[in-house]
């Protein structure tokens, strides 16, 4: 009996873009930071931090461009803060540029297969990827890896 994973991509989860909102969230907690978007047509991604203090009462800015791939993928972020955050907030203008790329959520389902070719479903676990805009399946091996989930061969259908 050996153990075979099968990986697919998981078009339906949202897991890496939430992962990606709550690490943009952590990084700003507790920080006097005002981030607004100016386009209307957006959601701003962190709208808590649109409602601490207003705009004129920090004395540093940045303006950010957030592209994708498509003509509607478009933002523009302004961070206003003061010179005490200066490095949060280009670590925020970094991360936020990546805002409509570099997510991506995986189905790992595992697979008991016998001698005879009859196959169990054992277990499913869902990986992500935010870090790297175009993953490999070496990319997707090593997020594997990093769970811990054990195998004897493994099948990728990815795009």
């Amino acid at each position: 009996m050996k153990t075979i994973l099968r990986v697919t991509n998981d078009y339906e989860s949202t897991t890496a873009y939430d992962m990606y909102k709550e690490d943009l969230e952590q990084l700003i907690y507790g920080l006097n930071i005002h981030v607004e978007n100016e386009s209307k047509q957006m959601n701003n991604i962190l709208p808590g931090a649109e409602k601490t203090r207003f705009p004129n009462d920090y004395n540093q800015a940045i303006t950010i461009e957030c592209r994708g791939y498509s003509q509607g993928d478009w933002d523009r972020y302004n961070i206003h803060y003061n010179q005490g955050n200066q490095e949060v907030a280009e670590k925020l203008a970094k991360e936020l540029k990546n805002l409509f790329t570099h997510k991506h959520d995986y189905k790992v389902r595992e697979f008991e297969v016998l001698e005879t070719g009859h196959e169990l479903q054992k277990d499913t676990h869902w990986i992500y990827i935010n870090h790297i805009e175009f993953p490999e399946k070496l990319n997707v091996l090593e997020a594997i890896e990093g769970q811990g989930i054990e195998y004897d061969d493994i099948e990728f259908n990815i795009n």
